[in-house]
């Protein structure tokens, strides 16, 4: 990336973290006119939008991502982020199983996946993910919250009714 994209992209990360996000797409825009595949411009940007709840056009900046950068892990994983977010879950799923298939098992891309899961009903695929997540990152305390939770919905499901 030649010097001055670098400096939009960071011009934008400052009024980013001044939460100017309408300023910083403005940068991201004029940059993205001069260099339609700027790979880090289309996550910002997707990043951005995703802040301020317009998932779909989030998805089409990750998407454009993925056709500069195809397997782009922050693509893949911001773009599973966002379609989770419109409740479209097997589609999320669909691109943490690409991160994880690549050899790329990050605890974020399984935690995801596990939340994704989860929301399908899929309550112990979703447990082994949380799992997984916890052994790559036993920090992770959103993994260790949807773990417990997940547990509980399933004792639940499988409790008798009425019995204590």
């Amino acid at each position: 990336m030649d010097s001055a994209a670098e400096k939009l992209i960071r011009d934008a990360s400052y009024m980013i973290e001044d939460e100017n996000l309408y300023g910083a797409l403005r940068l991201l825009d004029a940059l993205l006119k001069q260099d339609p595949r700027n790979v880090n411009a289309l996550l910002n940007k997707g990043a951005i939008l995703q802040n301020l709840g317009h998932m779909r056009r989030a998805v089409a900046c990750y998407d454009r991502a993925l056709r500069a950068e195809p397997g782009n892990p922050d693509a893949l994983l911001n773009k599973g982020s966002a379609l989770h977010a419109e409740g479209d879950y097997k589609d999320a799923i669909a691109c943490y199983d690409i991160l994880l298939r690549g050899g790329r098992a990050s605890p974020p891309a399984l935690l995801y996946k596990g939340l994704s899961l989860a929301e399908l009903g899929a309550l112990e695929d979703a447990i082994r993910h949380f799992d997984g997540a916890l052994d790559g990152d036993p920090e992770l305390e959103l993994a260790r919250i949807s773990r417990d939770m997940a547990l509980n919905m399933l004792d639940e499901k499988t409790s008798p009714r009425g019995a204590p």
